[in-house]
C-alpha cells in the first residue's frame, strides 16, 4: 500500500519539475540554437543532463540544507542527469523530426 502512495507523491513532485525545466530551459534554448543553426540531439542531450543534475542539486540543497551534499544526494543528482539527458534527447529528436535542418 505504501509503494503506490510513494509513486503518486513522486509523480506529483517530479512531473512539475520536468515540465518547468523543459519549458523554462528547452524553449529558450531551442530558439537560441535554431537562430544560430546549432540544433542537434547531442546538444540537447548534454544540456538536458546538466540541467537535470542542476535542478536536482538545487532541490536536494533545499531539502537537506546545511547537511548537503550527502552520499544519498549524489545518487539523486545522477538520476537527475540521466533523466535530463533522456528528456533532452527526446526533445532534440522531436525538434529534428518536426523541423529538419536546412541544407
Amino acid at each position: 500500500m505504501a509503494i503506490p502512495l510513494l509513486l503518486i507523491l513522486f509523480t506529483c513532485i517530479a512531473f512539475p519539475l520536468v515540465v518547468a525545466a523543459s519549458v523554462g530551459v528547452g524553449l529558450p534554448l531551442s530558439l537560441l540554437l535554431n537562430r544560430f543553426n546549432r540544433e542537434s540531439r547531442a546538444v540537447y542531450t548534454i544540456i538536458g543532463a546538466f540541467t537535470g543534475a542542476g535542478v536536482l542539486a538545487l532541490v536536494m540543497y533545499w531539502i537537506q540544507g546545511p547537511r548537503y551534499p550527502s552520499t544519498n544526494s549524489f545518487g539523486f543528482i545522477a538520476l537527475g542527469a540521466l533523466s535530463g539527458a533522456v528528456t533532452g534527447w527526446t526533445w532534440g529528436s522531436t525538434r529534428y523530426t518536426l523541423a529538419p535542418p536546412a541544407d
